[in-house]
């Protein structure tokens, strides 16, 4: 493992990190309303424009400050990871967009993208928590779940942090939903950076050497990043619905769900199918925006350092 190799990750990461939030973060408040269940909101549209009629436009920025950071320290996570299981497997892979990566032993992709993913659960988690605690406060929800309103308890995501760990201490209160957390980023991540990593390798193989260039061009980088963050949502996102539903239970005290394969069964047998995949439309938008800002972010920084 070479230090600066690492070095270098970590800057990519950390500025790629600051573009994908900043870019995703309405959209996943949006999401995480959707998921809460019920019948309170009857579009996508409609949900955000009822938080921002209660809570102005910064209300679907609620909890971005912990994110902000949350996703700083998951983005170095899982980049660095990723490299670096993959140069396990493989010890001339360079990094994440390098177009000097061998075409061959692509079977270590998905190894390392769930290696990666699991990896990075345990930073994500708990950032998630604090997120989606502050971005479902004064949000009613009503129906089969039989959740019930959220009061406005937390001044701010310092202010949540004490609350939780003074409740639940740190391992059972800050890593609420570990499990459905860790499903969905091992499920994800395998996709996600298999969708990206053969995307570029087709246009690395196909379209460079027919057009006589040897550098992607940044729109290229981009739409390898919205298969990429497409399919993460696609495989995950019923671990997802899982993971909303377990972090913002505990702050209700209704004690619905026992577990991530027990929320998802209940929520297919209760509300349907299709009520796994509540939100999947703003979270597929998301998707599609921060996995090109992401990798374009990282790529354009990573290749400048060397």
């Amino acid at each position: 493992m070479s230090v600066v190799q690492v070095s270098k990750d970590t800057v990519a990461a950390v500025a790629s990190a600051c573009t994908q939030t900043m870019v995703g973060f309405p959209f996943n408040t949006v999401k995480v309303r959707l998921q809460l269940g019920g019948n309170v909101y009857k579009s996508t549209l409609q949900c955000a424009l009822h938080i921002i009629k209660n809570d102005g436009v910064f209300g679907l920025y609620k909890g971005l400050t912990s994110m902000l950071l949350g996703q700083q320290l998951t983005n170095v996570t899982l980049l660095a990871s990723y490299s670096q299981y993959r140069r396990f497997f493989d010890a001339s892979y360079e990094f994440v967009g390098s177009n000097n990566n061998s075409q061959e032993n692509f079977w270590t992709i998905p190894v390392a993208g769930c290696f990666a993913g699991i990896t990075n659960a345990f930073a994500l988690c708990p950032a998630e928590l604090v997120s989606v605690r502050l971005q479902t406060q004064n949000h009613q929800s009503s129906g089969a779940s039989r959740m019930s309103k959220l009061e406005t308890r937390y001044s701010g995501p310092i202010d949540c942090v004490k609350q939780i760990v003074r409740a639940n201490g740190v391992r059972r209160g800050l890593f609420t939903g570990l499990w459905p957390t860790i499903a969905r980023e091992a499920v994800g991540c395998t996709f996600w950076f298999s969708a990206y990593e053969t995307s570029r390798k087709y246009f690395v193989t196909q379209v460079l050497p027919a057009e006589n260039r040897n550098e992607l061009f940044g729109y290229e980088i981009a739409l390898c990043g919205m298969c990429s963050g497409v399919s993460f949502w696609t495989m995950a996102f019923p671990f997802d619905t899982a993971k909303s539903r377990l972090q913002t239970q505990r702050s209700t005290g209704s004690g619905v769900y026992n577990g991530v394969f027990d929320c998802i069964c209940r929520v297919a047998k209760e509300e349907g199918f299709k009520a796994l995949y509540k939100g999947y439309g703003v979270a597929v938008v998301r998707a599609a925006l921060t996995g090109s800002s992401v990798f374009f972010t990282y790529e354009q920084i990573r290749s400048a350092l060397g």
